[in-house]
């Protein structure tokens, strides 16, 4: 079976874990022997490589640069250069079946692959039937299904008070219904939909798309074994300290003040926070006053900001660490980093939404959350840092976990299974 695989981004190029999962998902694949080839898009010029086997062509994106209009023209811009790249491509290698990796290359793509009569499957990795991408309303609870009312309100009560802030809320949600009217067109084209967890399965039923059409395909990442390393003695940490991670997007939805705050009645243990504050920039104003809090708590031996690290180095964070923290309040679509935890060993504390519990197995793998509420956060963490046992036994069951729900065999053969189903009932239409 030949497939094509089409993704925005593709790894090493990675600025999250979806680019590190569609790596994972072309190695499963090619694994079982079947022919891969990878379409992906680049700033820079194009060029071919091979990764473990895996063909990909990257080929480069132009960029407006038009004051004003350049983010409008960039990402509409963007979707045609891929749907033109990806006709072309497919008109000459033809392979019978194409997987788009995100919904950025869905958009148009599917319109224009459909004439070509070849299946055609998308990975959904994220709420993004929800109009602002996180599902939380206004007063911060997790809404379920995105009214174009509610998306107003949504987009004009996040915006600073004036005229100023109304304009630019007026602006953001205009650019994103007709942005949501075009989604829901080209995901038409789709024949099937593979989102990640059973929650954003949900959601989506929710939102009217057919359950028929949706499979639950999960995320892949094998064990990983843990390396001998100086890294606490280079950040200073004493060596009785019990390392506590906190890995992702550092932003207010994601929960890290809660994860500050708890650390002032934990003893012990150090929190390292590490990620940006957004993709462009390290130190937002959100990150900043996280650094503040922590010095006006008397925190600053006990959390520690690392900023970026790039994924091929989480290795030495994740061999150090004896617990994970996740404390975010937004629906999750899934958590790779959870899951990058549980693949070295390390249990997880995280608060029970969206995707989390496909993850995480309370009192299995590690704790869930019921509340944001600090207090419950800080109870887990003591609890699990008394408790050598109980944390011996979550640390197992981390691993037994990967290998029997998230390993290359076992997902590659689910997709591949899918792929062929889907091959054989259009070939039968």
């Amino acid at each position: 079976m030949k497939v094509l695989y089409v993704s925005r981004r593709f790894y090493p190029d990675a600025t999250g874990g979806g680019q590190i999962s569609a790596y994972y998902n072309a190695k499963a694949v090619k694994a079982l022997g079947h022919d891969v080839s990878v379409l992906t898009f680049t700033t820079g010029k194009y060029f071919e490589e091979d990764l473990d086997g895996i063909k990909v062509y990257r080929f480069p994106i132009i960029y407006s640069r038009i004051p004003l209009l350049s983010h409008f023209l960039n990402l509409e811009g963007m979707y045609m250069q891929i749907a033109y790249r990806s006709w072309r491509f497919v008109k000459k290698i033809r392979p019978d079946i194409v997987h788009l990796l995100n919904y950025e290359s869905s958009y148009m793509t599917s319109w224009i692959l459909k004439r070509e009569k070849i299946p055609l499957v998308e990975t959904i990795n994220a709420p993004w039937v929800c109009g602002t991408g996180n599902c939380v309303n206004p007063e911060k609870n997790i809404c379920m299904t995105c009214s174009d009312k509610g998306m107003y309100r949504c987009f004009m009560e996040r915006e600073r008070p004036g005229i100023a802030g109304r304009v630019k809320g007026l602006v953001k949600y205009a650019y994103r219904s007709m942005n949501m009217a075009e989604q829901r067109f080209f995901e038409g084209k789709i024949d099937r939909f593979f989102p990640i967890s059973n929650a954003l399965k949900d959601l989506f039923v929710r939102n009217g798309y057919d359950e028929k059409k949706l499979k639950v395909i999960p995320l892949i990442l094998p064990p990983q074994e843990k390396v001998e390393t100086d890294l606490k003695q280079r950040l200073g940490i004493k060596p009785d300290d019990r390392v506590i991670l906190y890995v992702g997007r550092v932003t207010e939805d994601k929960g890290v003040h809660r994860a500050i705050e708890a650390m002032r009645y934990v003893k012990g243990a150090v929190l390292l926070v590490i990620g940006r504050g957004s993709y462009s920039k390290v130190r937002t104003d959100y990150y900043i006053s996280l650094e503040k809090m922590a010095e006006e708590y008397g925190l600053k031996e006990k959390v520690r900001f690392i900023g970026y690290v790039d994924p091929k180095d989480l290795k030495e964070y994740y061999s150090i660490a004896y617990l994970t923290v996740s404390p975010c309040w937004w629906f999750e679509g899934f958590s790779r980093t959870l899951l990058e935890s549980c693949a070295y060993g390390v249990p997880a504390i995280a608060t029970d939404v969206g995707g989390i519990s496909d993850v995480i197995e309370d009192g299995g793998n590690g704790i869930l959350l019921k509340t944001t509420d600090t207090k419950e956060l800080v109870k887990a963490i003591v609890s699990v840092l008394g408790d050598p046992a109980a944390h011996e036994r979550m640390s197992r069951r981390c691993i037994e976990k990967v290998k029997a729900e998230f390993s290359l065999e076992r997902v590659g053969k689910e997709q591949v299974s899918e792929y062929e189903s889907l091959i054989k009932e259009k070939a039968g239409r």
